[in-house]
């Protein structure tokens, strides 16, 4: 590649499948189906220590569903975006256990396949702790349902993520600044030896440099949310009506918080859940707008793992239903 440097992705792969992509594309596109798949038991796997497992499933399950994911099964070149999500699925998983070397090494391994990984990097100091989360899953379960809730909890306790005070926070923001900087270094190193420069002259056309940052950035996240509900960049006649079915649950969802003591109790519990999905859906906009104008759905599958975590956690914190709703 002259434009990026992601040697997992670009060497490794292709050192090891370039000669099945000729003779068996079958076989790798079972491969990537089989890495999709893994990716998301890695997430489901990450949230099910602190949600009940539909909402885990809803959540783990939005990513690879979206009809814009079918190119990274059929186009081995998207290992970049499959890479990415898979080890960045890992480091989640890994730090949801406290695990850190393995934490940073999938992390690192994520940051050399694709550079959107940074996302991960700069949120998994900040993923949610686990008291709130279960919590929120003793919702409406009775006496006896909470106490199992309670006891599930504790027997979690020691798997789930909980950097409760600043120190631990500290700690792993610092150990994934390291990893990520030293990437980061490396990248610029090689990039400027190695003539690296992004294709069709995005750094240096002067009519897409003229570009505002923001207009940049809502084109970013408008085809985002086209391509994670399966529509294309380009309208069509039914846009209208295939965008309020696919906000039909988010707005059920706004006026049962607005109206439910209940529900608005579960959202307060949900909140950091929800902010946190939504700034790794933000960050994964703002990093795609290096690449303006040229659009490609695949891009949005990384951001899209932050989109399902947020939603699954407003909905299931509307109502149980609300999830099934959005699958």
């Amino acid at each position: 590649s002259e434009a990026f440097w992601r040697p997992v992705a670009h060497q490794l792969y292709y050192r090891a499948l370039g000669p099945l992509i000729l003779t068996h594309p079958r076989w790798v596109a079972a491969l990537h189906v089989a890495l999709l798949a893994l990716s998301a038991v890695l997430i489901y796997r990450t949230v099910r220590s602190f949600w009940s497992g539909p909402q885990a499933a809803a959540a783990a399950s939005f990513a690879v569903l979206a009809e814009s994911t079918r190119t990274v099964i059929s186009w081995p070149g998207h290992v970049v975006e499959l890479g990415s999500l898979l080890f960045a699925a890992a480091a989640l998983h890994e730090a949801s256990r406290r695990r850190m070397a393995t934490c940073l090494a999938a992390l690192l391994l994520a940051l050399l396949c694709k550079e959107l990984a940074v996302v991960a990097a700069l949120l998994i100091p900040f993923m949610p702790d686990a008291r709130a989360a279960r919590e929120d899953g003793m919702r409406g379960a009775g006496d006896a349902g909470m106490r199992r809730a309670g006891e599930a909890g504790v027997r979690n306790a020691g798997a789930a993520w909980a950097p409760t005070n600043l120190s631990s926070r500290l700690r792993w923001g610092l150990a994934t600044a390291g990893v990520t900087g030293a990437w980061a270094l490396t990248y610029l190193w090689v990039r400027r030896t190695a003539g690296l420069a992004l294709p069709h002259g995005l750094e240096s056309d002067a009519a897409t440099l003229a570009v505002p940052f923001v207009s940049r950035f809502a084109w970013a996240v408008w085809n985002s949310l086209r391509a994670v509900v399966s529509l294309p960049a380009t309208t069509g006649p039914r846009d209208l009506a295939l965008g309020a079915a696919a906000a039909l649950p988010v707005l059920m969802s706004v006026l049962m918080v607005a109206t439910r003591p209940t529900a608005r109790a579960r959202f307060r519990r949900a909140l950091p859940w929800i902010a946190w999905g939504a700034a790794w859906f933000t960050l994964s906009c703002a990093a795609l707008t290096t690449i303006f104008p040229i659009w490609a759905p695949n891009r949005v599958l990384f951001g899209s793992v932050g989109l399902g975590l947020s939603l699954a956690a407003l909905l299931a914190a509307a109502h149980p239903i609300l999830p099934w709703m959005l699958v």
